[in-house]
């Protein structure tokens, strides 16, 4: 293998490692904004005669 083929070579793996961290970077932004997503989701429902009302979110029940 001569010089020039392992430095090409070299070359394109480190693009492709560039790629792939690029790649899990925008994973990571997305797993970030379905946590904002899914934190931001709340419910309430109170019975007909109102005697109680409940309120869930992501993380707890009030």
């Amino acid at each position: 293998m001569s010089d020039l083929s392992s430095s090409r070579e070299a070359e394109a793996a480190i693009a492709r490692i560039e790629q792939q961290v690029a790649e899990a970077q925008l994973r990571a932004e997305r797993a970030q904004q379905v946590q904002v997503d899914i934190d931001a989701v709340r419910a309430t429902a109170t019975a007909p005669r109102r005697e109680v009302s409940v309120t869930v979110d992501a993380g707890t029940a009030h």
